[in-house]
């Protein structure tokens, strides 16, 4: 936590006194990168700090945590609670670690090879970020008709593997057209929902054709373009970035 300390002593110090405005400081993708990671850590230490007081003054039996099984307490926090607070600590947690470690990334970049890659990579993410839009909001609306078309399975507890996701995870070829055929049947003898099927597969394929044959090659094309104009002027980008 006394690393936290700093590193919000830091940022502050960077985004209100070394920057013109807080504006300018939010310009720069690290530090960006920075705030995001602070902020996280800033609610793990919130978090843990009213759990801390909502139990300090209860004590653990048989070496069970006092976090564990403690329905009333100073705030009244219930254990369901306290759990869904826990794991939430864990996530922000886990996150806050990802952007370290991408963070470490800026640090890297004074190797000038590996510094130019990180240019190029940005660049090629932002200038594709339309057809990403693009790519996403076709994806809800192919979920939306699934979820129409097999209502069923939308009651599945396992949230995400309900048929408004299969466009999702279809993005990355992971497509399983059995798991209509589960569900509605392919037949007259199969519950009387085959026109239906027959529907939701003839949208998966027309999903899949769209987005592997259209939309990932637009997108391998526009990368190839952005790579090739930054390429040429990326160590400049870099140095000036630096400055």
């Amino acid at each position: 936590w006394l690393y936290l300390l700093g590193r919000v002593v830091e940022e502050a110090e960077q985004a209100f006194v070394h920057e013109s405005s807080v504006g300018s400081y939010l310009n720069d993708f690290w530090n960006r990168i920075d705030l995001a990671t602070v902020v996280l850590m800033l609610i793990c230490l919130h978090l843990r700090v009213i759990m801390w007081l909502d139990v300090m003054n209860m004590e653990g039996e048989n070496g069970i945590s006092v976090f564990v099984g403690q329905d009333q307490s100073l705030f009244g926090i219930s254990d369901a609670t306290r759990n869904v607070m826990d794991q939430c600590v864990q996530i922000c947690f886990s996150l806050s670690s990802v952007l370290v470690y991408i963070r470490f990334l800026d640090t890297l970049s004074v190797i000038p090879s590996f510094g130019v890659l990180i240019t190029i990579i940005r660049e090629m993410v932002a200038s594709s970020a339309y057809i990403l839009v693009l790519l996403i909001w076709v994806a809800l609306a192919f979920g939306v008709a699934l979820a129409g078309l097999l209502p069923q399975a939308q009651l599945r507890s396992e949230y995400f593997l309900r048929p408004f996701w299969v466009p999702w995870k279809a993005m990355l070829g992971d497509f399983d057209f059995q798991d209509t055929y589960d569900v509605l049947g392919d037949s007259a003898y199969e519950g009387g929902q085959s026109l239906m099927s027959y529907v939701a597969i003839i949208l998966q394929w027309a999903y899949i054709l769209f987005t592997t044959i259209f939309v990932v090659n637009l997108l391998i094309a526009q990368m190839t373009q952005a790579y090739e104009e930054i390429e040429q002027q990326s160590k400049i980008f870099r140095k000036y970035s630096k400055v």
